[in-house]
């Protein structure tokens, strides 16, 4: 594969980073289409009682799993909620402020009630 093409190779200069590229756009998948096949045998097996965002490697997990699972972390780096109603969004530990640097808030919640504050009740809504 990483021969050049002129040497019957298919000319990927960095095989790992393709790879990497590639489990990305499988992760991404599974944050948007939850109702899929694939993500409904994942989440049964692997974050049965969590979302795509808050799930664990898990015991013993398969080998699938363990890929898949290694570049969660460059996704979560590069997205970012968009607010709409903000009813699912966590203010405090969801990724949704686009000013911010680390597009979370800076300060610290008060108390346990304020870490499950959502961005719903921040806004004025009637």
């Amino acid at each position: 594969m990483a021969k050049p093409k002129n040497c019957d190779g298919m000319g990927f200069r960095m095989v790992s980073s393709f790879n990497k590229a590639l489990l990305g756009k499988q992760w991404w998948r599974i944050l948007s289409r939850p109702k899929s096949f694939m993500v409904r045998v994942l989440k049964s097996r692997y974050f049965s009682n969590s979302t795509t965002l808050e799930a664990n490697q898990g015991h013993s997990p398969s080998n699938t799993w363990t890929s898949l699972f290694s570049v969660k972390g460059i996704v979560e780096k590069g997205i970012i909620w968009k607010v709409g109603d903000g009813t699912q969004i966590k203010s405090w530990t969801n990724t949704w402020i686009p000013s911010n640097v680390k597009f979370k808030t800076s300060a610290q919640p008060q108390d346990d009630d304020d870490k499950s504050l959502l961005v719903f009740e921040l806004t004025n809504h009637k």
